[in-house]
């Protein structure tokens, strides 16, 4: 879960509480600002929390303190946030899998579907798919072409030359048949 609202887009969100995080942030200090920045409940801020952890963007610091890890400092101080999806690749399957089958399959429950019955994705947690998407399209890997509708980006397309992509289990049963 990534916070969102009130003119926040995933990455303004992602950015604020890793900012937020540095030298260190306590948990109450964290519900706070979750509180303040987006208008959410303790609980939803504990999501928020384990969604910063899980992305590989907040280490823990000690009892009930996090800060924000060296790739989250480092995708800070350098202001790309080209650096924020590498770090998210690493820490999240299908992201840069994602961005691969874009110009394929085009929608969000499509790719949902490949997630699942290619890349291993859990089928409950159709929202993930979504939230890659956004966390693409906000950093301009893909654009809107229709409604709902998207395509890969030139940026895109450059980043998903360089990132390391797991390969579809079909390929992978493929290649074990050979």
């Amino acid at each position: 879960y990534i916070p969102g609202g009130h003119g926040k887009s995933p990455v303004d969100s992602l950015r604020l509480l890793a900012s937020a995080a540095i030298p260190e942030i306590s948990v109450a200090n964290f519900d706070a600002i979750c509180a303040e920045q987006f208008g959410i409940k303790s609980s939803s801020a504990r999501s928020a929390l384990t969604t910063m952890r899980g992305l590989g963007l907040y280490d823990i610091a000690g009892r009930n303190k996090f800060t924000a890890s060296a790739a989250a400092q480092e995708w800070l101080d350098s202001g790309d946030d080209i650096a924020l999806l590498r770090i998210v690749h690493c820490h999240m399957r299908f992201v840069g899998e994602l961005l691969q089958h874009v110009d394929s399959l085009k929608r969000a429950p499509s790719l949902h579907e490949l997630a699942v019955s290619e890349y291993g994705v859990e089928a409950a947690n159709k929202s993930t798919t979504s939230r890659i998407m956004q966390l693409l399209h906000g950093t301009g890997m893909i654009q809107e072409v229709a409604y709902a509708q998207y395509e890969t980006t030139t940026l895109g397309k450059r980043l998903l030359e360089e990132l390391p992509l797991a390969m579809p289990k079909s390929e992978r049963e493929r290649a074990a048949i050979l």
